[in-house]
C-alpha cells in the first residue's frame, strides 16, 4: 500500500522539520509494522513512534498465541472452572470479541484454534479442547475474573492486530494537527486533515485496473481467501472459508475493522446488519460477482 496523500501546511506557521515525514518499520506481530508521523518536530515525531512502537510490543507479549509465557497462553491451560484474572490488554480484546461474537451469532468467534493446530496451521498444544466449546465457555465472574465452562482454546489472529494498532495510536498521544500512519499486514489506521488514497492489493482482480480506497481518520483491514490452505474459519461449524474473495472493511478503530473482514468472508451480504451497527462499511470481491459494497453508506471510496 502506497501512501499517496498531499498535506497543505502554511510555510509561514511551520518549520521545514515538522513537514518531513518519518516512518520507521520493525518486525512485530508476525509481519513488519509501519509507523509513519508528519506535520511533528523530528524529535517529537520519533518519541512519539517509540511509544507507539513499544505499545505493539506489549501487544505481542500479552496476546500471542505462539508464546507459551503470554497471557493469552496461560488463559489456554487454564483448567476448566478455575478463575483467573487477566491484564488490562488481554481483558479488553477479549471482551470486544465477545461482543463480535453475540453479534454475529457466533460466526466470529476467537476459540477456533483447535481446528488451527488440527490443520497446522497452530503449533500443537498440550491441553484436550471439549467437543463443542465455543465462545459462550469464557465467562467473566462478578469479581472481574473469567473461567472456562468447557476447555477451550482460543487464537485472536483475527482481531490483535487490528487491536494492537489502536493500542499504538493511543499511546502515540498525537495533537490534531499531525498527520500519522500505523500499519501492520493488511490492517491500517491513519489520521490527519488530508485524506490517503489506499491501494489494495486484491488476488484475481483485472491488472488493468487498481482498486483503491480514500480513508481518513479511520482504519482499514483486509483478508483474503487462500484457495490452495485456507486459514480461515468459520466460528459457528468450525469449516473453512475456502470460497474465492477478497473482503476490505473501513471502520473507526482497526480491531473492528480487523475482525470484520472475517464476518464478511464467512457471511458476504449477511454480514450487512452487524456492519451498520458498527458503523463499518465492507467491501467484498470475487472475480465472479466483481464488487459489492456493505453496511454503513462512506463517501469517499474508490473501487
Amino acid at each position: 500500500m502506497n501512501r499517496e496523500a498531499t498535506h497543505r501546511h502554511s510555510p509561514l506557521a511551520r518549520t521545514a522539520d515538522e513537514d518531513r515525514w518519518i516512518e520507521r518499520i520493525r518486525p512485530g506481530l508476525g509481519t513488519l509494522v509501519r509507523i509513519g508521523i508528519g506535520g511533528l518536530p523530528l524529535v517529537e515525531a520519533e518519541r512519539s513512534i517509540e511509544r507507539g512502537f513499544e505499545a505493539i510490543a506489549m501487544a505481542h507479549r500479552t496476546l500471542g498465541f505462539h508464546d507459551p509465557g503470554s497471557d493469552l497462553s496461560v488463559l489456554n491451560r487454564l483448567p476448566v472452572g478455575q478463575s483467573l484474572t487477566v491484564g488490562h490488554m488481554l481483558n479488553e480484546v477479549l471482551r470486544i470479541a465477545q461482543a463480535l461474537a453475540a453479534e454475529t451469532g457466533g460466526e466470529f468467534d476467537v476459540t477456533v484454534a483447535d481446528a488451527l493446530v488440527a490443520e497446522g496451521l497452530l503449533p500443537p498444544i498440550e491441553r484436550r479442547v471439549e467437543p463443542g466449546a465455543s465462545w459462550r465457555d469464557l465467562q467473566w465472574d462478578t469479581d472481574g475474573t473469567v473461567r472456562w465452562t468447557r476447555a477451550g482454546l482460543i487464537d485472536l489472529g483475527g482481531i490483535a492486530k487490528g487491536y494492537a494498532i489502536d493500542r499504538a495510536v493511543v499511546a502515540m498521544h498525537l495533537p490534531a494537527a499531525a498527520s500519522w500512519r500505523v500499519e501492520a499486514g493488511g490492517d491500517l489506521r491513519v489520521g490527519g486533515v488530508e485524506p490517503e488514497r489506499i491501494v489494495l492489493a486484491v488476488p484475481d482482480h483485472p491488472l488493468d485496473t487498481q482498486p483503491c480506497i480514500e480513508l481518513q481518520n479511520a482504519s482499514l483491514a483486509s483478508s483474503a481467501v487462500d484457495r490452495e490452505r485456507p486459514v480461515h474459519r468459520r466460528g459457528v461449524d468450525r469449516s473453512p472459508i475456502d470460497e474465492v474473495g477478497f473482503a476490505a472493511v473501513v471502520a473507526r478503530e482497526c480491531v473492528i475493522a480487523d475482525a470484520l473482514t472475517k464476518v464478511v468472508l464467512a457471511c458476504g451480504a449477511n454480514a450487512d446488519a452487524v456492519l451498520q451497527r458498527y458503523a463499518a462499511t465492507g467491501y467484498l470481491y470475487s472475480a465472479r460477482s466483481g464488487w459489492r459494497t456493505l453496511g454503513a453508506i462512506r463517501s469517499g471510496a474508490i473501487l
